[in-house]
């Protein structure tokens, strides 16, 4: 789950990215993360703990992203995040009846290697994992972030079954975003959404909502005038990025269309920007549509009564 501009740098194939900074080996020892422990009643019957959603809940359909907080990068062979490193590889079915949950080390594996080794930040870190996840008719998608710091003596240094309180990482929509103004025919200003619904914590000092989930993105889709309201959450080919900003600001955006008669409507949604830069390629739900407010009907002037003559006129 690489934010786009990650994406877009890479697929243009510019090198300077990748050599501006030379590539991190992953940790010669290996340095676990997950939530194998077992013993949780508080998670499941069984007392393991998952990744669950009301969505696919695949590892296919699951797109996630881990990484050092404040030493991740966006592209791959820099930083100290997933790399390249499949889903399967740290993010696989862990049986016992409930399906996809955590577990990896920050080694080269099969599906690929991570970027760089949490040794080199010394012993007191925390590490993120933000997932997404999407239905069957991608009509709605599904987000969580979850942050935990080291215990470099635990068979389990990242345990994501520290969490407080305890219970499975449950990945929950977005609310669509409130519209708060209309500046004019073109001009919305959208409230900052509140993430803490999605975030998981041990409580420790880096992992915050604040530190974590520092901005959000704001997309947009412009439809045919009337046309259907967009239904699919994943980002490319359906949604176009029209702003970033600062959880707890308000965002403004630009909707051209809405200045010229039957052209468009258009709908705004958003999704999180995680901490060093990483973002997702699926958005929250839909806002209330935007209209051409110069196809709004004037009122009708009000008719004024004379009054009647006065009779002792």
């Amino acid at each position: 789950m690489r934010s786009t501009l990650g994406l877009t740098l890479i697929t243009l194939g510019v090198a300077f990215v990748l050599t501006a900074s030379p590539a991190h080996a992953a940790c010669a020892g290996a340095v676990s993360f997950g939530q194998i422990s077992p013993g949780h009643p508080e998670c499941t019957a069984g007392g393991y703990c998952y990744v669950t959603s009301a969505g696919l809940r695949t590892n296919a359909s699951i797109q996630g992203t881990y990484w050092m907080m404040g030493n991740g990068n966006t592209a791959v062979g820099v930083g100290i995040d997933n790399g390249n490193q499949g889903n399967l590889d740290w993010m696989p079915d862990l049986g016992f009846g409930g399906g996809v949950g955590l577990n990896g080390t920050w080694q080269a594996g099969a599906a690929g290697s991570p970027d760089g080794c949490p040794d080199t930040l010394g012993s007191v870190s925390a590490m993120v994992v933000a997932l997404t996840d999407i239905d069957a008719t991608t009509a709605i998608a599904y987000f969580a972030a979850a942050c935990v710091k080291r215990d470099g003596g635990a068979a389990t240094e990242f345990d994501y079954n520290t969490i407080v309180p305890l219970r499975n990482i449950e990945l929950k929509p977005i609310a669509k975003p409130t519209i708060t103004a209309l500046g004019d025919d073109t001009l919305v200003t959208v409230a900052s959404p509140d993430f803490a619904n999605i975030f998981y914590t041990d409580n420790s000092p880096s992992c915050t909502l604040n530190n974590v989930i520092k901005q959000y993105d704001l997309w947009m889709k412009e439809i045919p005038r009337g046309g259907p309201a967009p239904v699919d959450r994943n980002t490319p080919g359906n949604w176009v990025l029209a702003n970033t900003c600062n959880v707890g600001a308000s965002c403004q955006v630009t909707v051209d269309c809405l200045a010229t008669a039957n052209y468009c409507d258009a709908y705004l949604a958003v999704s999180p920007k995680f901490d060093s830069g990483f973002g997702t390629l699926r958005v929250g739900a839909n806002s209330a549509p935007l209209k051409p407010r110069i196809l709004a009907t004037p009122p009708r002037p009000k008719s004024i009564k004379k009054a009647a003559p006065d009779a002792r006129d």
